[in-house]
Order: structure tokens, then sequence, then C-alpha cells
């Protein structure tokens, strides 16, 4: 493993945990019946996630730099381990840490990195 490698998983760490105190507070939502609210956000942020994607795709086809290169299928480099579990350990532990109430309390020490 690289040093990269390292970085990478940190910060997909890191992405995982908000999203889990995130999907907490969503399940929060629909269990203490606001399930409508919770749907408009879900459905605002798909509206968002599909926006950007059409977009990728649109600026890629239209304003392309340079020379596009070949994708060779012997050439893949293997992703470690502890980068491609990092994004759903993040996301679990996000939501355990905010279902024993400290969301408030990482997002705090957070904010102050």
């Amino acid at each position: 493993m690289e040093l990269w490698d390292w970085v990478n998983a940190t910060f997909l760490l890191l992405i995982g945990l908000l999203l889990g105190i995130a999907l907490d507070g969503i399940g929060q939502l629909v269990a203490t019946g606001f399930w409508i609210m919770a749907l408009i956000l879900v459905l605002l942020f798909l509206a968002v996630f599909l926006f950007e994607l059409l977009m990728d795709k649109v600026f890629n086809r239209f304003f392309t730099i340079g020379v596009r290169q070949v994708n060779e299928p012997g050439t893949n480099k293997y992703r470690p381990l502890i980068v491609m579990f990092s994004l759903p350990s993040g996301i679990l532990i996000g939501v355990l840490l905010a279902r024993l109430g400290l969301a408030g309390t990482v997002l705090e020490m957070l904010k102050n990195l």
C-alpha cells in the first residue's frame, strides 16, 4: 500500500462518517412521523445527483481536453481492501455514533479540524 491509499481511505472514512450521521437523521425523520420531509430530502438529493451526472456527461462530450486515453483491459490496478471498505465502515460508524447520541460531538470535532 502506498501513502495515497491511506489518504484516500481516511477521506472516504470521514465522508462515510458524515453520510452515516445524515442517514441516521433521515431515519429519525421517518420514525417521528415526518416521513414526507425525509422523502422530499431524498428526492432532492436524487435530482441533484442525476443533474450532476448529466452535466458531467455533457461537458465531457463537448469540452474534451486533449486526446482520450484508450482503456486497456489488462492494466487495471487493484484497490486495497482498506480503501474499498473505508466508505461502508465509515457509514456504519457514523450511524452507530449518531444512535449513541454523539453526532453533535463528532460534528463539532470535524468542524474544528
